[in-house]
């Protein structure tokens, strides 16, 4: 647990670094994918530095007095605390009461159901965890605290599956492009770059909605979009999936592997081993003349 909450603010990190006046031309272009525009880096990155503000040292925060803090995360492994509320008309709303922090949360979209159960609402994709930055008692727009809950049914899962870490990624031989994430069904997305959602890319995911990083998407009208490829549709640099997505090919490309915008992600020897397609005379390829792999949009050649 620890490793993954460390490794997810590292990596964050790390990516917003990378995002500066002299970004190198290939996380540039992989920029472009997943959030537009150049001019709409600014919100990514904004996000993305927040990771800093986390005061993550290591170990899980479980004392109440540390909602003190409203940078901190207090992180849950059950959903015991969440009771129904006494009050009938916060019951009739739909939210159940937090008994750790006097907050409620709200049912209506049931996540918290298919967290407890890890089946999905009319069997589309559970919730893996839930991160809310809370708001304040006086209803005011101040959020006070985070909490994340990490759902039990997907705690089963990492226990028992082989890749919980990005570093796991290069363990082996070849296995990128061969990875069989056993979760992969559940949370959706069947490209390389989905199978590569490990512990500490979903950690990384959570925290870019917690108080230091900004707010949960129905906070700022943002519809959460989830999967390599829609996020590359979808072109939006304030949801959560396509942040985590941006700092993975990041580290993947400094890691020397290659990401391609179809989500695939292949070693230099994969590259190589690709034949190119047939390309006009006056199109020489690849600067360092390597050949294309194997796709239709020479743009997508990352590496």
């Amino acid at each position: 647990m620890e490793k993954g909450f460390g490794n997810a603010i590292k990596i964050g990190n790390n990516a917003a670094q990378q995002m500066g006046p002299n970004m190198d031309p290939v996380i540039f272009t992989v920029a472009t994918w997943l959030f537009g525009l150049a001019i709409a880096f600014e919100n990514a990155h904004r996000r993305l530095l927040g990771l800093a503000s986390i005061p993550w040292t290591g170990q899980f925060t479980r004392d109440k007095s540390d909602i003190s803090n409203p940078n901190n995360v207090i992180v849950y492994c059950n959903l015991n605390r969440l009771q129904e509320p006494e009050d009938e008309a916060k019951k009739a709303e739909g939210l159940l009461y937090d008994s750790d922090n006097g907050q409620y949360v709200s049912t209506k979209n049931g996540n918290y159901e298919s967290c407890r159960t890890g089946k999905g609402p009319d069997g589309g994709r559970p919730s893996a965890a839930i991160t809310n930055p809370h708001m304040s008692l006086d209803l005011s727009q101040h959020v006070v605290l985070t909490t994340m809950d990490l759902c039990p049914w997907w705690l089963e899962i990492v226990a028992v599956q082989e890749w919980n870490f990005i570093s796991d990624v290069g363990v082996v031989a070849g296995v990128v492009g061969q990875l069989a994430h056993v979760a992969l069904s559940l949370l959706g997305g069947d490209t390389d770059m989905d199978t590569m959602k490990t512990f500490d890319f979903m950690i990384l995911h959570e925290l870019t909605h917690a108080r230091a990083c900004g707010v949960l998407q129905t906070f700022i009208h943002v519809i959460e979009t989830y999967g390599w490829l829609p996020c590359v549709a979808a072109k939006e640099p304030q949801n959560s999936e396509t942040l985590a997505f941006f700092a993975w090919a990041v580290s993947l490309i400094q890691a020397g592997y290659t990401v391609l915008m179809d989500g695939r992600v292949l070693t230099r020897e994969q590259i190589n081993a690709l034949q190119p397609p047939a390309l006009p005379e006056e199109f020489s390829g690849p600067s360092d003349g390597l050949p294309w792999p194997g796709v239709d949009d020479p743009a997508a050649y990352i590496g």
